[in-house]
């Protein structure tokens, strides 16, 4: 009886040595786009967080200023007023907090978290704007707030969104 050759068998050394190369690259593509796809993932995590944060605090902020019955205080970064059931309302931006407050009678609460900054513009009835803080005497004349609020979290870009409140019961 005569045996085969002895590599007929089984691979050679420089075959094993290929295909571990191969695999090890195909390997190392997949675990970079999948490292990428959880970056992205994460990333948009927290841009959705922050949008989400950003709208409740203006949507609040914006429908509470509509009924507003008489401004207190008129600062870029704060905005007091009486509301229509009588309590005292101020919102506020605290900056080592990262948060959007409501102050309603002397309770703080926070109302967005993630916020950089909120800007507060006036304008009087005939549209010119008025430069905070607007003295007491010509807060009666405002009659649009444009409110601006950043956020950001974490490295990720900051976001920026803004609406206009016209303010029916004092016009």
């Amino acid at each position: 009886m005569r045996r085969g050759r002895a590599g007929d068998g089984g691979f050679t050394l420089v075959e094993v040595v290929v295909a571990v190369l191969i695999f090890s690259l195909v390997l190392g593509a997949v675990l970079g786009l999948y490292q990428q796809g959880v970056l992205s993932w994460h990333r948009e995590a927290a841009r959705v967080d922050v949008q989400e944060n950003l709208r409740l605090g203006l949507d609040r902020m914006s429908r509470e200023l509509k009924a507003a019955v008489r401004l207190d205080e008129a600062q870029s970064a704060a905005v007091g007023f009486e509301a229509a059931d009588g309590r005292r309302v101020r919102y506020y931006h605290m900056a080592d907090k990262k948060q959007l407050m409501r102050e309603v009678d002397g309770g703080h609460n926070p109302v967005a978290s993630c916020v950089t900054a909120l800007l507060l513009t006036y304008y009087d009835q005939a549209g010119q704007e008025l430069d905070p803080p607007v003295a007491e005497e010509k807060l009666s004349s405002i009659r649009l707030v444009r409110i601006t609020l950043t956020g950001q979290k974490g490295d990720e870009p900051a976001i920026t969104m803004s609406t206009a409140v016209r303010i029916r019961t004092l016009g």
